[in-house]
């Protein structure tokens, strides 16, 4: 799996596990619907780390237990 599909995934699955939903968690992290569902929608392959860290705000996690998640074991470099 791509690093970036394992983020998206990791992202959907938080946000359901804490029911909360996309613009709600755009809001909460400061970021703008645009720049969130352009990566959810497959638009955009690139998350920065800033970017990540607005979403684990929203979140109310941190990076550590963002990725702190088996799906990120079988990440393919070769991409």
């Amino acid at each position: 799996m791509r690093g970036s599909d394992a983020v998206k995934l990791r992202i959907l699955s938080l946000a359901k596990q804490k029911g909360i939903s996309i613009n709600k968690l755009c809001t909460a992290g400061g970021l703008t619907t645009s720049t969130l569902n352009s990566m959810l929608n497959d638009e955009s392959d690139y998350c920065s780390v800033r970017t990540l860290i607005k979403i684990c705000q929203g979140l109310g996690i941190t990076l550590y237990e963002f990725f702190n998640d088996e799906i990120f074991n079988d990440i393919d470099f070769e991409y």
